[in-house]
């Protein structure tokens, strides 16, 4: 019980200097330089580009697809 209140008291003390050490630092502060930077208008506009690679899709199973009955289909309801 003793080594486990020493230890949460050794983190809190940790902590709390970690803390005041981060807020003793000195404020730095940042100037505006005044600089103009070019400015450009850009527009959307779809564009098309078509990439190819070398690869093979296989499936993780080879399943075979048969009618069970031979025939034509002449209608789709």
């Amino acid at each position: 019980m003793m080594n486990r209140r020493t230890w949460i008291a050794g983190v809190t003390a940790t902590t709390l200097m970690a803390a005041s050490l981060a807020a003793c630092k000195p404020e730095q502060k940042r100037q505006e330089t005044g600089q103009t930077l070019p400015v450009m208008v850009v527009s959307s506009r779809p564009i098309e580009f078509q990439e190819t690679y070398s690869a093979s899709i296989r499936g993780r199973q080879d399943v075979d697809i048969m009618p069970q009955i031979s025939g034509r289909i002449s209608a789709c309801v």
